[in-house]
C-alpha cells in the first residue's frame, strides 16, 4: 500500500466530554441501591480505578438489570482497558434499553474499529452523527475507518467535514494528506501536510520532503 509509512492514526478521542453521563438517571426508575453503586461506580471509572469501576457497575446491574446507563458506562471503562468485546456487548445492552443514548453508539464504533469490524464501525459512527452532527471525531473516526478499506472517497470527503468543523485540527490535516497520497494526489498532499505542520504535526511533511516532494 505505497508507503503508507507515513501513517494513518486512530485518534479515539473522547467526544463528550470528560462527564461520561450523556443522559440523566430517572431516580424514580432506578432504585436508590443500584444509584449509589452507579454513582460510586462513576467517581472510580473517572479516578480511572478500573476494576472497581466494573465491580460497582456490575453490582449495580445485579439490583437493577434494566439500568441502561450502568451497561453504558461499564461499557466505557471495557472500552479504556480495551477489552472491545466485552464493551460492545454493554453498549448493545444499553441500546436494547434506551436507544437515544448517543454516546453508546459513538462508543460501540470505537469497539468495533478496534476490532477491525469496520462495516459495523461506520454504521455506528454514522447513527451517532444522526444524533449530533457537528461532532469533530465523529467525521475523523469514520474516515479512518474509510481509509482503512480503500474507500478514498469517503475519507477524504469526512476528513474534510472534520476540519470544517475544526480548521486547526491537524491530524485531519495530517491524514487527508495520507489518502491523497495514496492515489497520488501529491500537491494535495503536499498542501495538507505543509497545514498539518503548522499545526505542530510535520511528520507527513518531514515524509513528503524525503520524497523528494517539497
Amino acid at each position: 500500500m505505497m508507503k503508507m509509512l507515513f501513517f494513518l492514526l486512530l485518534l479515539v478521542q473522547l467526544a463528550f466530554g470528560d462527564t461520561r453521563v450523556s443522559t440523566q438517571i430517572d431516580s424514580g426508575s432506578q432504585s436508590a441501591d443500584a444509584i449509589a453503586y452507579y454513582k460510586r461506580g462513576i467517581a472510580y471509572a473517572d479516578l480511572q480505578r478500573f476494576s472497581e469501576a466494573i465491580q460497582d457497575f456490575t453490582q449495580a446491574l445485579a439490583i437493577d438489570p434494566n439500568f441502561a446507563l450502568a451497561y453504558y458506562n461499564r461499557g466505557i471503562v471495557y472500552n479504556d482497558l480495551q477489552r472491545s468485546s466485552e464493551a460492545i456487548l454493554d453498549f448493545t445492552q444499553a441500546l436494547a434499553i434506551d436507544p437515544n443514548i448517543e454516546g453508546a453508539y459513538y462508543y460501540r464504533g470505537i469497539a468495533y474499529t478496534d476490532l477491525q469490524r469496520n462495516s459495523e464501525a461506520i454504521q455506528d459512527f454514522t447513527q451517532t452523527i444522526v444524533f449530533n452532527p457537528n461532532l469533530v471525531q465523529v467525521y475523523y473516526n469514520r474516515a479512518i475507518v474509510h481509509a482503512r478499506l480503500n474507500n478514498t472517497r469517503e475519507a477524504i470527503q469526512d476528513f474534510t467535514k472534520a476540519i470544517a468543523l475544526d480548521p486547526n485540527y491537524a491530524a485531519a490535516f495530517h491524514n487527508r494528506s495520507v489518502v491523497y497520497f495514496s492515489i497520488n494526489m501529491k500537491s494535495k498532499s503536499l498542501k495538507d501536510a505543509k497545514k498539518a505542520c503548522s499545526l505542530g504535526d510535520c511528520r507527513g511533511l518531514d515524509f513528503l520532503n524525503s520524497e523528494g516532494i517539497k
